[in-house]
């Protein structure tokens, strides 16, 4: 799975952020080639004063290390992300 962290927002005294998986699909005959891609959502990180939790887009509670198994990195950059967009 190929992954990426969306944009981290703050909104009051929570911060989410969304992990995203990415593919690309070649698509091809023997005159032409092409590629269509996309991106879905996997995985929302909430942060508050009690810490970091995590879900899946089913609403399920998964843990972090779940996360970086899959998505090696988000964690960590999630929390480097500190004081990203404001949605006051």
């Amino acid at each position: 799975m190929t992954c990426v962290l969306d944009l981290a927002v703050n909104v009051g005294q929570m911060r989410f952020a969304v992990v995203s998986q990415t593919f690309i699909v070649p698509q091809g005959s023997r005159n032409a080639a092409s590629f269509t891609g996309g991106k879905l959502p996997v995985f929302v990180l909430m942060e508050n004063d009690h810490g970091v939790s995590a879900f899946d887009m089913s609403g399920r509670k998964t843990t972090l290390a779940e996360i970086e198994k899959l998505c090696p990195g988000v964690c960590a950059g999630f929390a480097s992300s500190r004081g990203g967009a404001s949605r006051d």
